[in-house]
């Protein structure tokens, strides 16, 4: 009997047992919980706040916020790949019990606490200091103790990553900590590829076209290693967390051997090679403070420093010819700050004044291709005034104003660049059960370290790369409209269309060097303003007392670009799912359609083959265990890419790690009196870096 054989007939097994158990109805008519009294519906709007009571099942067969929300098919955020977002695309902040969470309280969720989902745009609460969009977790609460939790996830083939978080109260101190590590090995690729050159020098020659024909095979790996201590000091008029994090992780050897055919004999040899490895260390501080100061009045202030030390090596080689070699170290300084006021005038009036602002040092030396060293500071200040109007319990407003200026020096170059930002928004929910949201953005983006970076570095003997320091910094405006409607506990409804302009995004030019160097030159650029429009309806339905889900979603992307060749692009998009729950059983099945998408520079058309995905969920008390298979139907996954430019283009099929066979245990328990989940850890976080394709 082959694996497949076996995890079906496993799967078959964990559903079947369950039946036997007798089984509590999972009715919402009227009841009281901890937290909020139910009067009949299972999900609600009231005052702006849309409110969702989950089941005991939707409880049990999870084990993150992001499964719960999965289980709970809610209309109004987005589930995919792990990633929670609003209808637009917006990342969600996750709180419970009004208090942000962060990656401890992650790893210690315990889904059968939670009484009550909440989901709130713009909440003018001062507790979500002007947070703009927010899933709420009403959870039970108890005086001292402790919970611990550990978590395994194991792919075949090779991935794997397991956590262990555990934290305590005692008396107005919370003490928590956190060990996670995560490896990742994959030999599988491959790809195909025809890559055209034109009007490029190599060994003092001119050529008005080159043409390279590849087979390529490649592997990649990769591990880390996160640690993490944190202590909270709670009181009525207080609150205080300091949170000491370790961030490690290293490429131990990544890279590719190929067979090349040439239009011109350019090398003694068909073979390339290249070959990367790096290692990083990031030791991080964060500390957050809030001053209760009375109802009306509240103070958030965060601050944060972190240190990375970055290393890296590359190498690529065409056939027996001298390899070029790039070797990179690399110093990081970063301090943050944040600091947010709140002021409820009264129950139609809030204002918030956010005003942040952040300060990062690189120190990079390169030996190699390049050897020099360069030095980048970078500043960045920005500040606005959030305004809450509530003129009607089914209506408000949201206005926020403000303004970012920043800073950035390059050895001797200095640029600035100073833009407003304006977001406006409607929110009217005339009934408990429909809401409609209207909204418009003005924001910016400001060039990130590794495209100012104006080190010229060879990739190879064809490819070199460089930054630009002189890039503006890239604008955008966005309006959207957003409908939630929930008609009935079996049917919910939501529709979602926005468009976005944008105005000097970044993307790669490639232009031949000159004939000393030879080959071409990768540099980053500002494009010409660019058109986005998208639209999608999702139906969520659930029959037979919630124990059969069914979502579908449809969409339509549209992009209009003034360069590259691709001026008008549209493509659909469509996923689907469905599950079926048999006691403490789920057995789900969904349907992704990936097709065919652009970039929105309209220099590169994508395809990548379509997925259905396969999973059965068994909880029992505080054990959760998961087996899926991720891309039943392909053993690799087929994408292609078609790039075009006026002196580089290239057209690839890639055949990536399609079918996946995936477990995941998690096993949670609580101890002392009472259990207080109400705790917030932070693990590293992201750090950036000057360094342009330092893992190439």
């Amino acid at each position: 009997m082959n694996m497949r054989n076996i995890f079906l007939l496993l799967c078959i097994i964990l559903c079947i047992i369950p039946t036997l158990a007798d089984e509590k109805s999972d009715s919402v008519a009227s009841k009281e919980l901890e937290e909020v009294v139910v009067m009949g519906d299972r999900a609600w709007i009231q005052d702006g706040v849309i409110n969702v009571i989950p089941s005991k099942q939707e409880k049990k067969l999870s084990n993150s916020p992001e499964t719960l929300l999965k289980s709970m098919h809610l209309p109004f955020v987005q589930v995919n790949e792990g990633r929670v977002t609003t209808l637009s695309g917006e990342p969600v902040s996750f709180y419970i019990n009004g208090e942000q969470v962060n990656e401890i309280d992650l790893a210690t969720f315990w889904p059968k606490e939670v009484t009550l989902v909440q989901y709130l745009e713009n909440p003018k609460d001062p507790k979500y200091a002007g947070a703009s969009y927010v899933i709420n977790f009403k959870m039970h609460e108890y005086e001292a103790g402790g919970v611990t939790r550990f978590d395994g996830h194991q792919e075949i083939p090779n991935r794997g990553f397991y956590t262990a978080a555990s934290k305590v109260q005692y008396k107005k101190w919370t003490y928590g900590v956190m060990f996670k590590g995560d490896y990742r090995r994959d030999h599988r690729s491959t790809m195909t590829g025809e890559t055209k050159y034109k009007g490029i020098y190599y060994g003092d020659k001119f050529y008005d076209e080159i043409t390279r024909n590849e087979k390529e095979a490649s592997y990649s790996r990769r591990d880390d290693i996160d640690f993490a201590l944190d202590a909270r000091y709670i009181t009525d008029k207080f609150q205080m967390r300091h949170t000491l994090s370790l961030g490690w992780n290293r490429n131990p050897g990544s890279g590719s051997h190929s067979t090349n055919l040439w239009s011109e004999n350019l090398f003694d040899s068909e073979s390339f090679s290249d070959y990367s490895e790096s290692h990083s260390l990031s030791p991080q501080y964060r500390g957050i403070y809030f001053f209760p100061f009375s109802k009306r009045w509240t103070l958030h202030i965060t601050t944060g420093y972190s240190y990375t030390r970055n290393h890296s090596f590359t190498e690529s080689r065409f056939g027996n010819a001298k390899p070029v070699e790039n070797s990179i170290a690399e110093d990081v300084n970063t301090v943050n700050f944040r600091i947010a006021p709140t002021f409820q005038l009264s129950d139609k009036w809030s204002f918030n004044v956010p005003v942040s602002g952040s300060a990062d040092w690189f120190s990079s030396s390169y030996s190699g291709s390049a050897d020099t060293r360069q030095k980048q500071t970078r500043q960045k200040l920005s500040g606005s005034v959030k305004v809450w109007w509530h003129p009607l319990n089914s209506l408000y407003v949201v206005v926020q104003p403000g303004v970012t200026a920043s800073l950035w020096q390059i050895g001797d170059i200095k640029e600035s660049q100073v833009y407003p930002n304006v977001s406006a928004q409607i929110y009217w929910n005339p009934t408990r059960k429909f809401v409609v949201n209207a909204v418009y953005k003005l924001y910016d983006f400001t060039p990130s370290p590794s495209e100012s970076n104006p080190v010229l570095v060879k990739l190879s003997d064809l490819v070199w790369t460089k930054g630009n320091p002189y890039l503006k910094g890239s604008k955008a405006w966005n309006t959207g409209l957003y409908i939630t409607y929930l008609p009935l506990d079996e049917l919910t409804m939501s529709m979602s269309a926005y468009y976005t302009r944008y105005n000097d995004l970044t993307y790669s030019r490639y232009t031949p060097a000159p004939a000393e160097y030879g080959g071409i030159i990768e540099e980053t650029v500002n494009a010409k303003p660019l058109d986005d429009i998208y639209a999608e309806l999702t139906f969520n339905s659930s029959l037979l007392n919630r124990k059969l889900n069914v979502s579908v979603t449809p969409g339509i992307t549209y992009n209009h670009a003034n360069e590259g060749g691709r001026e008008n692009a549209t493509a659909f998009k469509f996923r689907g799912s469905m599950d079926y729950t048999i006691g403490n059983c789920r057995l789900s099945i969904s349907y992704h359609k990936n097709g065919k998408y652009f970039d929105s520079e309209g220099f590169a058309e994508y395809w990548k083959e379509n997925s259905w995905n396969l999973d059965v969920t068994y909880g029992l008390k505080d054990l959760y265990m998961n087996f899926r298979i991720d891309n039943i139907f392909n053993n690799k996954q087929k994408s292609w890419k078609n790039y075009n430019s006026a002196n580089y283009s290239y057209y690839s099929t890639r055949f990536d790690t399609g079918r996946t066979f995936i477990v995941n245990l998690t096993y949670t328990f609580g101890y002392g009196k009472k259990l207080n989940r109400n705790i917030n850890i932070d693990g590293p976080s992201s750090t950036s870096s000057s360094i342009r394709n330092a893992n190439k």
